[in-house]
């Protein structure tokens, strides 16, 4: 008997420059490699670099794409579920279903799709939790924590849960959550990094103080957007002497414009906004001329039970990090050795951490030499992902044993 044949829905998918998208596009591939049958229903690329044409080419996916336009986030993720319900015949081609359907959320809109995809499909319903909905959005002040929307969305994930034949998550707290709220089965998949990254990271130059007068770069790259607790950052900038500190932001996201003027009312010379890049051009360009990197998560409790998935990719570099983080990716850090934690809501706290890091540099980059790919190799992906094969094998397993799948939603 052959592989199950998996169908996974995301919104978010390669050439997508997200952490979403490499986690997803990632995990198909390995998928794929392991000799499932595998096919991906996600949409257009929403913040993508690489050219159009190399959006189908990983081996062994075929991949379902719809455009969601909309003039809003919740637009999008209705006109998401609506395209899904059109083109739910393509899912299966000469009446072959899927054995398993792997929903990825957030957005929510997701799991509704996931319960439907499923139940209709007559397969097994495993669901990819990345960030905590609609928890985050409240903590991020976008969704008012009480009210009918909130009523609704919270509905809808506990129903996901309760309806999944099994969970994933990115963190063991968010896996401690989501267990108290009813999901049977939960496992931990971190995003972590591939083995090739490990080979590409050590041909990486170590690099040098600064010579004397001139100032250290200090580098955050990702996501700009709510959650990442950039206004500390810029608060701080008023108190840095620009002479001594130089801030690179690399990226894009919702609050990307918002970021440049900020950085032109107050005068922050000394901070510099750079364009979105490939992920691997990314990591280059840090490598060659950061000495400290930066970042934070905003102040909530809910973001103490993730992990930045960012963070795996500051071990890979092998410098003083300087982080607001709560939490397992804390943990994480402390045990490298090359960090140095603040308090995320205290600008003053970070310029104490700044100048901390520039003081004891030689002796962090030495600890980030030495330890920090001692860490990673605790979070390969091929060892997360062959935590996924496992679950699907499981779940598969109890369905022929007597398991029901396509429940009611």
């Amino acid at each position: 008997m052959g592989k199950p044949s998996v169908l996974l829905v995301s919104q978010y998918y390669p050439p997508d420059i997200t952490a979403a998208a490499f986690r997803l596009g990632g995990m198909a591939e390995r998928l794929a490699a392991s000799g499932f049958e595998v096919t991906v229903f996600t949409t257009t690329p929403h913040k993508s670099i690489a050219d159009d044409s190399l959006m189908e080419k990983s081996p062994g996916v075929a991949v379902i794409r719809v455009s969601v336009k909309a003039r809003s986030h919740m637009g999008q993720y209705l006109r998401f579920v609506f395209c899904a319900m059109r083109r739910f015949r393509e899912l299966s081609p000469k009446g072959k279903k899927p054995d398993v359907v792997i929903a990825s959320s957030p957005p929510l809109s997701v799991i509704l799709i996931g319960m439907i995809f499923s139940r209709r499909l007559r397969a097994q319903l495993i669901l990819d939790v990345r960030d905590l909905w609609p928890d985050t959005p409240v903590a991020l002040g976008r969704l008012p924590g009480s009210g009918p929307v909130f009523h609704l969305f919270k509905k809808l994930e506990l129903r996901g849960y309760r309806r999944a034949d099994a969970v994933l998550c990115v963190a063991g707290p968010m896996a401690n959550r989501i267990r108290e709220q009813g999901a049977a089965s939960v496992s931990v998949v971190y995003n972590g990094v591939d083995r090739r990254d490990l080979k590409t990271a050590a041909s990486w130059p170590v690099v040098s103080p600064p010579p004397p007068g001139k100032p250290w770069q200090v580098v955050y790259f990702g996501n700009l957007g709510l959650a990442q607790g950039l206004d500390v950052l810029l608060e701080a900038g008023e108190k840095l002497d620009p002479e001594q500190f130089n801030v690179h932001l690399m990226g894009a996201g919702a609050r990307r414009e918002e970021i440049l003027q900020a950085i032109r009312s107050r005068g922050l010379n000394h901070f510099h906004l750079h364009a979105a890049r490939s992920r691997e051009a990314v990591m280059q360009i840090v490598a060659e001329t950061a000495h400290i990197l930066f970042f934070n998560l905003a102040p909530h409790p809910v973001f103490s039970r993730t992990i930045p998935s960012k963070l795996f990719d500051y071990l890979l570099l092998r410098r003083p990090t300087v982080a607001g983080i709560r939490g397992e990716g804390a943990e994480i850090l402390s045990a490298a050795g090359s960090a140095v934690l603040f308090n995320g809501e205290s600008p003053d706290a970070l310029k104490r951490a700044l100048n901390q890091a520039a003081n004891d540099w030689e002796a962090l980059t030495k600890r980030a030499v030495e330890c920090n790919f001692k860490v990673v190799k605790g979070f390969l992906r091929e060892d997360q992902y062959a935590r996924v094969v496992r679950v699907i094998e499981e779940v598969t397993a109890n369905r022929l044993s007597g398991g029901k799948p396509g429940r009611s939603i």
